[in-house]
């Protein structure tokens, strides 16, 4: 729940240079529980642009977009790529692709899969295991 601050019980605070009213203090408390500035627009009669300047002026990060970016190509499936290239070190990227998508129904780009090789000791000239 969001409740506004009475303009009379708290005192406003000066930081570098910038003052924060009590008003200001419970819109930015409000954005970092997760409020959108639609919302805040209803709640505090400002609009949603104005919310946003306040919060970003301030320097009041928005919350970490949560989770991790999932991988394209799995730890598995990059091992049986990497399988692969040891297997047949002439073999190319778009061969790679088709036999990822054959193998494991996968359509990803050439791009991806050279980015999967990154670290894992290939040679992109050839792609021949570096030992």
């Amino acid at each position: 729940t969001i409740t506004m601050l009475s303009t009379t019980s708290q005192q406003p605070i000066s930081r570098g240079g910038k003052t924060i009213t009590p008003e200001m203090r419970a819109l930015i408390k409000a954005h970092q529980d997760g409020v959108s500035y639609k919302r805040m627009e209803s709640l505090f009669g400002i609009k949603k642009d104005t919310a946003f300047r306040i919060c970003s002026e301030r320097q009041f990060a928005t919350k970490p977009r949560s989770g991790t970016k999932a991988k394209k190509i799995a730890e598995i499936s990059a091992k049986f790529l990497v399988s692969k290239v040891e297997l047949r070190p002439d073999i190319t990227l778009s061969e790679v692709k088709d036999v990822l998508h054959e193998a494991r129904g996968l359509t990803v780009s050439i791009s991806t899969i050279a980015r999967c090789f990154e670290g894992k000791l290939i040679s992109m000239k050839k792609l021949e295991l570096i030992q």
